[in-house]
């Protein structure tokens, strides 16, 4: 999903008026583009409606690698609800095409 926050103390890894992503693939069906492929799709349909998105990811979550590919870049680190670090990465949609293919 991609969301703002509702309530003021929910968590948030960036400014409050930027919306959050969250996303998971299966495991069966991780490394073969299905993660890329919606998020291409959510990235399209949010470029007109905010200036960017923000998210946090694990330090070691190969996640992490589509998320650089795609053009999110890191702004900062966090402690997570566990407590390791998590990057937290920005994508600044003013840059991405909103129509064609």
């Amino acid at each position: 999903w991609l969301r703002l926050a509702c309530r003021p103390d929910r968590l948030r890894v960036a400014e409050p008026s930027l919306p959050e992503l969250a996303m998971g693939v299966v495991p069966e069906a991780r490394g073969q583009g299905v993660g890329s492929s919606m998020l291409l799709v959510l990235i399209r349909h949010a470029a007109p409606l905010h200036p960017a998105m923000v998210l946090s990811v694990r330090a070691d979550n190969p996640a992490r690698r589509c998320y650089v590919r795609l053009g999110f870049v890191e702004v900062g680190t966090m402690t997570n609800r566990v407590g390791g670090t998590s990057i937290v990465m920005k994508l600044d949609l003013h840059r991405i095409p909103t129509s064609g293919a």
